[in-house]
C-alpha cells in the first residue's frame, strides 16, 4: 500500500479451530498481498500462506 493510503484492518482468530478472518478497507487501486504465518507447536507444524488481491474499482 502506498504512503498516504487509508486502511482499516481487523483480525479475528479462533484458537479452537485455527481459522482466522482478516478485513481491510483500502481507498486506492492496488495489488495488496496479505500473509499469515503460524509458528507451530508440539502438535502442529509451522505454516505460511499468502494471497494477493487486485483492487480495481
Amino acid at each position: 500500500m502506498s504512503a498516504g493510503a487509508a486502511s482499516t484492518a481487523t483480525l479475528t482468530v479462533s484458537t479452537a479451530t485455527g481459522e482466522f478472518t482478516f478485513t481491510e478497507s483500502l481507498r486506492e487501486l492496488a495489488d495488496v498481498t496479505c500473509s499469515a504465518t503460524y509458528r507451530g507447536d508440539g502438535s502442529h507444524t509451522p505454516a505460511t500462506a499468502r494471497a494477493t488481491v487486485t483492487i480495481t474499482k
